[in-house]
């Protein structure tokens, strides 16, 4: 009907099988939606909600790989350095705080902790659409570098 809202987020909307996109029409299309011919002038509302579980997180990498069944799956995770249970100090003769002496637990080698903050699964479809979209963000985000470094430099010099 025309003027009907669809509510349902993320779908396809097609009118008939014989309405699927060709590979040319879904290059044109906002990744994710796919509207045919029939139901333009249709609208549709994406609400956006946040989860009960909902948390924002620090991340600076992900490790995983794709499933059996073609699917991928990863954890985001922060790394960070193992923090010593205890640090002895020397206490220099003025009162202050002397060298370090030693640590515990001691190691050799600097123990780096990735701690995961989400496990993530996902279609290599949404893959795809959310590296593209994070590259399109990347791409903004260097082009406004570009021009702020640009104005810097014709700024005439006193």
């Amino acid at each position: 009907m025309p003027g009907e809202v669809c509510r349902k987020p993320g779908f396809m909307l097609f009118l008939s099988d014989a309405d699927i996109p060709s590979e040319e029409q879904l290059g044109r299309a906002e990744p994710g939606v796919f509207v045919s011919e029939e139901a333009q002038g249709r609208k549709i509302v994406f609400e956006h909600t946040k989860s009960p579980d909902y948390r924002k997180i620090y991340v600076n990498g992900a490790w995983g790989g794709v499933t059996p069944k073609g699917e991928l799956n990863f954890e985001l995770f922060q790394e960070k350095h193992v923090l010593p249970e205890k640090i002895v100090h020397a206490i220099n003769p003025d009162g202050t705080l002397g060298r370090e002496l030693a640590r515990e637990p001691g190691t050799e080698v600097p123990v780096v902790q990735r701690e995961a903050q989400a496990y993530v699964t996902m279609s290599i479809d949404s893959a795809r659409s959310i590296a593209n979209w994070m590259l399109e963000k990347v791409k903004d985000f260097e082009a406004q570098v570009a021009r702020r470094v640009e104005q810097r430099e014709a700024k005439p010099k006193s």
